[in-house]
């Protein structure tokens, strides 16, 4: 069994505030389709005995709420099922559709066989649909504050804290000669924002804006900022990180354990995500992380070798892979990130890891949460969940209404009787704190249309 967990193909910007030349922003460009569709191409070749002869029963899609992450993944899936020609797509850039992998040559090979026109997905396959969950009901791919409040809360508290504002002094300069170039950069929020516009026109060929070209200092130090503050902002403390990783690790387990036990019947699970999706993965397995990012970046512009080569913001396109393996009879896992493997778990002794490490692993890596507590912590974000606790608000509150109603009802009840019993001559029938002045006298209308009974509760 294959779980492959990806990044969206390049995408258009997320707003086109400081580019208005774009028509879709949010969107998969067509340089992010051909991505995917390599990389589908791709993963059918490595894994083309395993996806022999497949049936739509052994294959799980999910995407999440956004269309960039639903159309590749359905790239994806064309690029596995359908048949290809040796035609290769040669007037476009190599960067339009070329996904990162560790072995160049490989993806070379795989350019080759891109088709110029697709034919059908098998007829059996091609009621294959993707499971699609709201935004803020995702529980899987990607953890946001959409979806959980704690994680809201601790990225607003990111915006002006100390490491923030030190990557803010570090770019001083580059924020200077934006302005002076008539770009309105201001903070690491709208160098985000501008840097994303920028790596989205190199993506698409575009031409670069005026006065910042592809490779020079300006385009490098804005870029830089934009990964820094995703990396950084999107990945947390190891706390959140575990709050995100939480969902997809308790689900592989799930799925590796029933392999293991002859009860799951999936060989391929596609997963379409955003970067936030993979980078509490990637800094569990010490790949990425921000710490090593600026590092890399201060020896780069220092025209030195970049300490942690592995260290870097996914790209678009990047690929997560667990291989499943159980035909020994002690079953195991491999974990690939673009075409390298890495050591994931943290007790084993190769690269490898046991499903018995693997599951032992978990409380370990996520401060020892389980789903009820996951959602003790996230599930104010979910619109189901919303709904549920706004019930529960109303039947509390009214529940409450009740309850100082009874007691109002009781309070007044005393009253009532003790003015009565103090009115027919009982004066020592009062409770041990009701103290009247000599003479005075309490009275209470008894009425019919005033009866203890009927006061409203």
């Amino acid at each position: 069994m294959i779980v492959v967990l990806t990044r969206h193909g390049a995408r258009e910007p997320l707003n086109s505030f400081y580019d208005d030349s774009w028509r879709n922003p949010t969107y998969l460009m067509n340089a992010g389709v051909e991505q995917h569709y390599a990389l589908g191409t791709f993963l059918a070749k490595k894994y083309s005995d395993l996806l022999q002869d497949i049936s739509p029963q052994e294959i799980y899609l999910q995407s999440t709420y956004a269309s960039r992450t639903q159309m590749s993944i359905s790239a994806e899936l064309l690029g596995i099922f359908t048949q290809h020609s040796h035609k290769h797509l040669a007037t476009q850039d190599k960067r339009d559709f070329l996904f990162p992998y560790a072995d160049e040559a490989a993806v070379n090979q795989v350019a080759e066989e891109i088709l110029e026109k697709q034919s059908m997905i098998p007829n059996r396959l091609q009621f294959l649909q993707q499971n699609i969950r709201p935004r803020d009901e995702e529980d899987l791919i990607q953890i946001t504050p959409k979806n959980c409040d704690y994680v809201g809360k601790r990225q607003d508290e990111r915006f002006e804290d100390a490491e923030n504002k030190k990557i803010q002094r570090l770019l001083k300069d580059t924020f200077t000669q934006l302005q002076a170039l008539g770009y309105d950069v201001k903070d690491m929020s709208e160098m985000k924002e501008f840097g994303d516009a920028l790596a989205s026109r190199y993506s698409d060929n575009k031409p670069p804006l005026e006065g910042i070209p592809y490779d020079g200092k300006i385009y490098n130090d804005t870029v830089f900022g934009f990964k820094w503050w995703n990396i950084y902002n999107l990945l947390g403390d190891d706390y959140e990180r575990g709050i995100k990783v939480y969902p997809l690790y308790n689900r592989l387990v799930e799925w590796f354990s029933d392999k293991a036990q002859g009860e799951n019947p999936l060989k391929l699970v596609l997963l379409g995500g955003h970067e936030s999706s993979m980078f509490p993965f990637l800094n569990l397995y010490n790949i990425t992380n921000h710490t090593c990012f600026t590092q890399n970046y201060k020896s780069q512009m220092a025209g030195k070798p970049i300490p942690f080569p592995d260290c870097q913001m996914p790209e678009v396109a990047s690929q997560l892979i667990w291989e499943f393996y159980n035909n020994t009879g002690k079953p195991y896992i491999k974990m690939i990130y673009n075409g390298k493997q890495y050591k994931f778990c943290r007790d084993s002794k190769g690269l490898e890891c046991s499903l018995k490490e693997f599951t032992e692993e978990l409380p370990l890596v996520t401060s020892n949460l389980t789903p009820s507590r996951w959602l003790q912590v996230c599930a104010a974000g979910y619109s189901l969940s919303r709904a549920t606790l706004q019930i529960l608000l109303t039947i509390t509150m009214a529940t409450l209404g009740v309850v100082i109603g009874l007691l109002l009802y009781l309070w007044l009840s005393k009253k009532i009787v003790l003015s009565y019993q103090y009115a027919k001559g009982n004066p020592n029938e009062l409770g041990d704190n009701e103290v009247l002045k000599t003479g005075e006298q309490q009275t209470f209308d008894i009425s019919p249309t005033n009866q203890p009974g009927d006061l409203a509760v």
